[in-house]
């Protein structure tokens, strides 16, 4: 089955078979609701394949979570599925149809989003079609009556071990970006997202350049026994996908110095092929990936740090590294290897990661160091000392209660208060009145109102009289009516007057004339 369809091959589809032919632009699909576009597609089935019913809806699954800026509804992608299920599309083809769609306007969904929530918007999307798939076909083959519930191939490859993730201070610096060590092994479908999230963030290598010169043919490698974890296709490996032919992916005619590794950022070899892979280093995983209950805690055990000059042995590292594992748990396809087995290129690269750690720790005390020197040289500010309390004093012995009926002074009265007599100067209060009642709200005359306006306003608009200020009486309308049609009347009125008139003239006139005929003729 062929991938997904050109813009121009959607457009078309669209226009001449959907029937759409308002569309400027393929991406103008997202404005019709679901049904419109399920019973447009299914009216015209026949005319089309399923890769380009898939390409069609893809591209309005896409918009849809570009006007949302998120994932779509869970009951939308499952009607999604479900239409595309029955139009004889698989679940690889609409993963990997809906990933190349998705990609196609990754420039759109930078505007509306940041590069993390494109990637993890397009891994929700994707793992809910792959879910509602295993649904669908879980349905049919209990319809069917299968003797089993899971069809062969349904899951793609199977999931790895887990190890425990390392501590943060066990990191290589490369091009002055800490790349933390592997805490996750992928399955095939963590490393197709890995992969294409790491294009999605290298700015010289934009996931729109996809490069499609080169022939399929070249592409597919044969290898019957080797799966992709990419499109989870068989028959060729990872690097040789043709659904992904990235520019850093390795062609078959491409040479190995111009390759470049994801994890050292050096030449020369792939990144499943790099030495760090070793001791536990790879790509800075996603936020999707980092998540999640199945990654066991650090061990306190793990870190190790080398001061310099120490003659601490290579192989302690290699033997408690971050993902060392116990003898119970019995993976031995992610032992790391000892020192004597490892060829000259890991011997380099572990000798470097054991520089950078005695550096860091060097640097570590060294800063420590100097905090505690300017700590020691900066005096401490002088604080007086405390002025001790005075004691309290002692009580007189007078002062305290008597008890047990002892003889004691009996208390003084107070003096009364003396009235006051007026002063001689002062005369009686013979001239005050009693005060006149007032009654509340009355006023002998009326306040004068405040204006409405200012005095400026009024001495601007005093001469004009169509402004509200000066309170002009206004025509209705119906009283405009009534004039323009009493003027209109009366025009006709006179007009009518003078045809009469007119007329009247011109039978006179006639008249006159005849009579004047008559008698020239009787004459």
């Amino acid at each position: 089955m062929s991938e997904l369809d050109s813009e121009e091959q959607m457009l078309h589809n669209a226009r001449e078979v959907l029937g759409c032919t308002g569309l400027l632009t393929v991406s103008d699909l997202g404005g019709m609701r679901q049904s419109t576009i399920e019973r447009r597609i299914s009216a015209v089935r026949h005319r089309l394949s399923p890769a380009s019913i898939a390409s069609l809806y893809a591209v309005w699954l896409r918009e849809q979570a570009l006007r949302e800026r998120g994932p779509p509804a869970d009951a939308v992608v499952r009607q999604w599925v479900n239409f595309l299920a029955s139009s004889g599309c698989d679940d690889q083809t609409a993963t990997r149809i809906w990933t190349h769609a998705a990609l196609m306007a990754l420039g759109r969904w930078r505007d509306v989003m940041s590069d993390q929530r494109v990637r993890d918007v397009r891994a929700d999307v994707r793992d809910a079609i792959q879910l509602h798939f295993h649904h669908f076909q879980l349905l049919r083959s209990m319809a069917d009556g299968a003797d089993t519930l899971f069809p062969a191939g349904l899951f793609g490859p199977g999931p790895r071990p887990l190890p425990a993730p390392p501590h943060p201070l066990q990191g290589q610096l490369v091009s002055g970006h800490a790349n933390p060590p592997a805490m996750y092994q992928d399955t095939g479908e963590a490393e197709l997202r890995r992969l294409v999230g790491d294009f999605d963030s290298d700015p010289l290598n934009p996931v729109e350049e996809l490069t499609t010169e080169i022939p399929l043919e070249q592409l597919q490698v044969a290898d019957p026994n080797g799966t992709c974890e990419r499109c989870f296709g068989k028959g060729h490996l990872t690097e040789h996908c043709p659904m992904f032919p990235f520019k850093t992916q390795v062609q078959p005619n491409m040479p190995t110095a111009d390759v470049q590794c994801r994890i050292c950022n050096t030449k020369g070899h792939l990144a499943e092929h790099c030495p760090g892979k070793a001791f536990g280093y790879a790509p800075l995983p996603t936020r999707r990936q980092t998540g999640g209950d199945s990654l066991r805690p650090a061990v306190a055990d793990n870190v190790f740090l080398t001061r310099p000059g120490s003659t601490t042995e290579l192989s302690s590292i290699a033997n408690h590294g971050p993902l060392a594992h116990s003898p119970n748990e019995g993976d031995d396809d992610y032992a790391l290897k000892g020192i004597e087995q490892m060829n000259e290129a890991e011997l380099e690269a572990l000798r470097k990661a054991d520089e950078f750690l005695a550096r860091l720790s060097g640097e570590l005390a060294l800063e420590k160091s100097m905090r505690e020197s300017e700590a020691a040289a900066t005096p401490a500010p002088h604080v007086p000392a405390a002025m001790p309390e005075p004691a309290p004093k002692r009580r007189k012995k007078l002062n305290r209660i008597p008890v047990l009926g002892q003889l004691v002074e009996p208390a003084k009265p107070k003096p009364k208060p003396r009235p006051l007599k007026p002063k001689p100067t002062e005369a009686p209060a013979a001239h005050m009145v009693p005060p006149v009642a007032v009654k509340l709200g009355e006023t002998e005359k009326p306040v004068a109102a405040e204006p409405q306006y200012s005095l400026a306003t009024q001495e601007l608009f005093q001469d004009r009289g169509n402004v509200w200020m000066n309170k002009v009486p206004r025509r209705k309308a119906l009283e405009m009516w009534e004039e323009d049609d009493a003027e209109r009347a009366a025009a006709a009125a006179a007009a009518q007057g003078q045809a009469a008139e007119s007329m009247y003239v011109e039978m006179t006139t006639e008249a006159e004339a005849m009579g004047t005929e008559n008698e020239e003729a009787a004459v």
